[in-house]
């Protein structure tokens, strides 16, 4: 058994995955002071909430011009989210 006091082995170490930069995650623009952000593929109104802090309900009354239905929007669509 290799954890017995005097029997010592050397353990692998252990490689954990690398994160992914910042880099590869889609930026938020900016227009006339309002900062927008675009979908993508696989986005919810819910999961772009609460990357920004705040809920599917405030993002939902900042477009509520653009987005008819909370849960239909489609990669490549700008959302506000200030």
């Amino acid at each position: 058994c290799p954890y017995l006091l005097g029997n010592f082995r050397r353990i692998p170490s252990l490689s954990l995955p690398s994160l992914p930069s910042m880099g590869s995650f889609p930026s938020m623009g900016s227009m006339g002071g309002s900062r927008y952000y675009e979908v993508q593929e696989g986005d919810s109104l819910c999961t772009i909430a609460g990357c920004y802090n705040t809920n599917w309900a405030d993002l939902m009354d900042k477009n509520a011009e653009t987005i008819e239905n909370p849960n239909v929007i489609f990669p490549g669509d700008k959302i506000k989210i200030r």
